[in-house]
């Protein structure tokens, strides 16, 4: 924070780019590196005054695991940096000009409509841009100024998914004996925000009904051999279809391991080399705490309680 005071109260006579000055402050790391993640490093260090509202680490972290990994997953990187690109605008906006705006300012994040906007609001003291507030105003650089704030903006064009795993499962048809199964093993909160991300493969109705009736009736009848079974569909962190790469192998929650294979549009999910392919029939479903990918076998490697005899 002192270093923050120092730089606005008094800018030194040659101050150092924005990217330089961001880089020299511990409270900008995850900024720094997202935009180096995005290829945004090189307009943060170039020439032509600009005004990068500036999102602490703090306000990164308060978006939460599950956003913040969706937000800087590869797949995602577009949706990054059009988030990154809405916190910047064009000119050395400093707080003297703030009280002269008449309207919302025009961001370096465009649509077909036009730019993003955002609206500066307050007083000296208590500006806020959206519903950031300014934290430490007017750090200036030698190609234009940051101004340090508590959230991280999201433009409007930016969809963050809204339903979480077991949100996401509910309201879809084909999953509704996941869905009891789930209830069943105790495990619905655990899947659910804000626990994640996590990657789900997801086994239809027509999955579980191919069970032999008498061992899916045990499971559903003996609590830790359902959730052992479930937590065997489990992954933790994102893991979307072109992550995947032939002979993946990933840990499960249940602690046993999965194969993964991705043949053009086919990606299959094996449990062990006598055990036939689940194919997955609908791939990188976004939740807000992960993502899922419908399969049309249940992934059962016939062991524990409820084994097949």
């Amino acid at each position: 924070m002192c270093a923050f005071v120092a730089l606005s109260a008094a800018a030194p006579a040659n101050p150092g780019t924005i990217l330089q000055i961001a880089e020299s402050l511990p409270q900008f790391s995850t900024l720094v590196a997202v935009a180096g993640k995005t290829g945004l490093a090189p307009l943060l260090s170039a020439a032509g005054l600009k005004t990068v509202f500036a999102p602490t680490n703090e306000a990164f972290g308060a978006l939460g695991n599950n956003t913040l990994a969706w937000l800087t997953n590869d797949r995602n990187q577009q949706h990054l940096l059009s988030a990154l690109y809405y916190h910047i605008t064009t000119g050395s906006l400093t707080t003297p000009f703030f009280r002269s705006l008449t309207g919302p300012v025009a961001t370096f994040d465009h649509t077909r409509e036009g730019p993003q906007t955002v609206e500066i609001t307050g007083a000296p003291g208590s500006y806020k841009v959206n519903s950031a507030s300014i934290i430490i105003p007017d750090v200036i650089a030698s190609n234009g100024a940051i101004q340090a704030i508590n959230k991280v903006l999201v433009p409007e064009n930016i969809d963050i998914p809204a339903k979480d795993i077991v949100q996401t499962a509910i309201a879809t048809q084909p999953l509704s004996t996941l869905v009891k199964a789930v209830v069943a093993a105790g495990l619905a909160g655990a899947l659910s925000q804000p626990n994640g991300p996590y990657t789900v493969f997801a086994p239809l109705d027509s999955a579980f009904a191919a069970v032999p009736a008498d061992v899916l009736s045990c499971l559903l009848n003996n609590k830790a051999a359902l959730q052992t079974v479930l937590l065997s569909h489990v992954v933790s962190g994102l893991v979307y279809s072109n992550d995947i790469a032939p002979g993946t192998v990933v840990q499960t929650l249940s602690g046993k391991s999965l194969t993964l294979n991705w043949n053009g549009p086919k990606v299959t999910v094996n449990f062990g080399a006598k055990f036939p392919n689940s194919n997955v029939v609908i791939a990188d479903v976004d939740t807000s705490n992960g993502a899922v990918h419908v399969i049309d076998r249940v992934i059962f490697d016939g062991t524990g309680p409820c084994a097949k005899l």
